[in-house]
């Protein structure tokens, strides 16, 4: 976890969770999760990922927990007080930082207007999240009666590794800080401790009692937010943004380093705080990749903490530092950087004490809630300037027209980073606008926008699977309809995979009348999912005993969540005709969606595939690293999202990869490209673009193959795929005669540092 990652404190955490909401409410009456259609479902989805890391098993439950809730209410007749409370629960599985992080007001609203968590202020302070006595009281609600034994065990395994202790308690006490454990939808909870006088509710629903998902939703009660927001993981994952699902990104920010901290503890790839590998995509490609090897792990499976993450919890918690029993101030956090007022803040907080009057005793001059803030002024030269950069851009809005042309817009934000201390503001415009189409506004008799039913169109009966008007987004599957872009709009659903009663094509169609012109029916279409097979449209002529029939459109295979234009050029003159559109799965178990939105008629020949209209967008970079980015190379590995986000240093003014000098390589050997990078990517960009890009598959097996020697005797192989092993294995060499000899007589362990640099290989030899 190394920071696990803590929060450091989103500006004073002491606020009441949202009052009345049934999300901080106790548990009252039958629960959806009782029902057994819920239950068939969630073992289906809990199957499917069983052998996946902690978070993503998290995120899927709260995916299956959202869907029944959208599907549920569909069903029911709407009472006002009910339908607030679906909402408000719909909205608190929904709307989850980061997968399974509940905010408060506070940092929804932050959200809202910045687009991240990030926060510069003074207030900046980490302890007021913190269990500062090391003592969390608990209570298990009825609800998880059956599922006592998975918490307990969960709390002794932190009290096995930690110095924190959990006290449960049997009753509701009245004026107390304290974890409700609750069966409510999915799994989530706040980030530390607040401060309302109240519980604060940690949230165990169907799909969420293993012992994983227990440790890694209390592990973010005591402070700690996920691995891969800590500031420095550009060093060690790489974010492929052009795979996260649209309007997610802000679930991938960097957290600003006054709300997240390393505790000078390596990154751990293997956190049960980090996001899987595919984490919020959007396409079932990876949305994080390990940089020193892009097939490497991330994440956890199993029902513990990984070694890192325990020596993180009693690095925050001064374990080892203060152990049971100290009573007094914790150390002095780092300091902060620098404010935009050039002010930096340290803090201290009071171990042990538990009253008013032992905290003015032990801890003199310490506020309210125990904790001491000093400030200091910045230096100069740490107070220049900071000019403003993007966000990226938020999704479409939906089109403002019911029907017809209209106009969607989308807008970002000058905070990344805010222009501070006289720096210049943002170039370019805050919000983009463009047309768009909302379907037609009277549609003909053979037209249909599939807005809750299917217009002239039916359904083919027994014998067939069935089309299904659907009008909530699904995974796999569209993330709104087509016609308004809103993923309350009604489209054409055909689910293919294990939910399918058996093999076979699912079909809907019209009949024609006699004609005596052509005509063109356009249609969109999504196929997305392993088990998607084929989506048709076949004529059969209806006449006597001709059984005439060709098919005029066909698709095949996944191809995305996106829709797609297709059209159908149909010439039969003078005879009675059915135009049905066929869809089937290819058998596989995995689930898969057909989707079919907006069908048109037009007489005559079919229209030309509607395309976007070119925009040439501004040369900036939105990404404040996208020089660095360009020096090591990203414009060719990874062209679409750098022509993107980084236009300016890949397509406009492309930054110059050369070596202006022909020590390049000899200061690129001695490791200048890290000691001094700002330099050496300016002057030295081949060469050490040659080093960034020297890595290790597998990073264990490659050591293992290069001291075998494999560097030598397989040395194209080795070299194209162990790189980092075979460089350094082949630098390990004898520079001096004597070498061996000293080696012999144990110079290796009684002057390690010169030998291990001249007398590598004899060293190794000797061991």
């Amino acid at each position: 976890m190394a920071s696990g990652v803590l929060l450091v404190g989103l500006f004073l955490l002491q606020v009441s969770l949202l009052n009345g909401s049934p999300l901080n409410g106790l548990s009252r009456g039958k629960s959806y999760q009782d029902d057994l259609e819920f239950k068939e479902k969630l073992r289906a989805v809990l199957e499917d990922v069983k052998d996946d890391d902690t978070h993503s098993r998290i995120m899927a439950v709260n995916e299956a927990h959202k869907k029944y809730q959208d599907e549920a209410q569909k069903k029911q007749p709407i009472d006002v007080e009910e339908n607030i409370v679906e909402t408000n629960m719909e909205q608190s599985v929904n709307n989850l930082f980061e997968g399974d992080i509940e905010l408060t007001p506070e940092q929804q609203e932050m959200i809202r207007r910045t687009g991240s968590l990030n926060k510069r202020t003074a207030g900046q302070i980490s302890v007021y999240s913190l269990w500062r006595n090391r003592l969390v009281p608990y209570m298990i609600a009825s609800s998880l009666k059956s599922k006592r034994h998975l918490i307990r065990e969960a709390v002794r395994i932190f009290e096995r590794y930690t110095c924190l202790k959990f006290y449960e308690l049997s009753s509701a006490p009245s004026n107390m800080n304290y974890l409700y454990i609750d069966r409510r939808a999915g799994c989530h909870s706040l980030i530390g401790k607040t401060y309302s006088k109240k519980h604060q509710v940690l949230s165990l629903g169907n799909g969420c009692h293993d012992i994983g998902t227990i440790l890694h939703e209390m592990t973010h009660a005591i402070g700690f937010y996920h691995e891969q927001g800590r500031t420095d993981r550009d060093k060690y994952v790489r974010v492929l943004w052009e795979n996260i699902i649209a309007g997610q990104e802000y679930n991938f920010e960097r957290h600003d380093i006054g709300s997240v901290g390393s505790l000078g503890l390596p990154y751990d790839y293997e956190s049960l705080m980090h996001y899987g590998k595919r984490t919020f995509t959007r396409n079932g490609e990876n949305t994080l990749e390990r940089i020193d090897n892009p097939n490497g792990k991330l994440g956890r499976t199993g029902g513990s903490f990984s070694s890192t993450d325990k020596v993180a919890i009693n690095a925050l918690y001064e374990c080892t530092k203060y152990p049971a029993g100290y009573s007094g101030y914790s150390s002095w956090s780092e300091w902060f950087p620098c404010n935009w007022a050039c002010q930096r803040t340290r803090q201290r907080y009071c171990i042990g004490a538990r009253s008013e009057y032992l905290k003015k005793k032990l801890c003199p001059g310490s506020d309210e809630h125990g904790v001491e803030l000093e400030y200091k002024k910045c230096a100069p030269s740490e107070c220049g300037p900071i000019n403003g950069g993007w966000s990226r851009w938020s999704p479409w809005s939906s089109c403002n027209a019911k029907c017809g042309q209209g106009t969607k817009t989308r807008d970002r934000k000058c905070t990344n980073p805010y222009p501070m201390r006289n720096g210049k503001k943002c170039p370019g415009k805050a919000k983009d606008t463009e047309e768009c189409t909302a379907g037609k506004c009277k549609l003909a008799y053979y037209e249909t926008q599939f807005e809750g039913n299917m217009g002239s169109w039916k359904s083919e009966g027994p014998g067939y699977l069935k089309w299904v008007l659907e009008d909530i987004w699904r995974r796999p599957g569209p993330k709104a309809d087509h016609t308004n872009g809103n993923f309350r709009g009604g489209y054409l659903y055909l689910p293919t995979g294990p939910s399918s009663i058996f093999k076979g094509k699912a079909k809907f169609k019209n009949t024609f009348g006699w004609s005596d012109k052509p005509f063109c029916l356009t249609f969109y279409y999504l196929m997305d999912g392993p088990s998607v097979g084929t989506l048709s449209i076949v004529i059969r002529i209806l006449m006597g005993n001709n059984d005439k029939s060709w098919t005029v459109f066909t698709a095949s295979g996944s191809k995305g969540r996106q829709w797609h234009f297709g059209s159908a050029f149909i010439n039969v003159i003078n005879k009675n005709f059915e135009v049905s559109f066929e869809g089937s799965g290819n058998g596989r178990k995995e689930q898969g969606t057909i989707a079919l939105d907006d069908l048109y008629y037009y007489t005559g020949r079919c229209p030309n595939t509607p395309t976007a209209k070119p925009t040439v967008p501004p040369c900036i970079d939105i990404e404040m690293k996208c020089k660095q980015w360009a020096y090591e190379g990203e414009c060719a590995r990874r062209p679409k999202f750098m022509t993107e986000f980084c236009r300016k240093s890949c397509v406009c003014s492309p930054v110059k990869c050369k070596d202006t000098n022909k020590k390049c390589s000899y200061w690129t050997g001695i490791g200048e490209c890290k000691k001094n990078a700002g330099w050496m990517r300016k002057n030295c960009c081949v060469s050490c673009r040659k080093e960034l890009s020297c890595t290790d598959k597998d990073q264990k097996k490659c050591s293992n193959w290069a001291k075998k020697n494999e560097c030598t005797k397989n040395s194209g192989w080795m070299l194209k795929n162990c790189c980092k092993s075979c460089k350094k294995e082949l630098a390990c060499t004898d520079d001096n005669k004597n070498c061996s000899r000293w080696a012999g007589k144990g110079e290796c362990s009684k002057n390690p540092s010169w030998m291990k640099k001249h007398c590598c290989k004899s060293c190794r030899k000797h061991g």
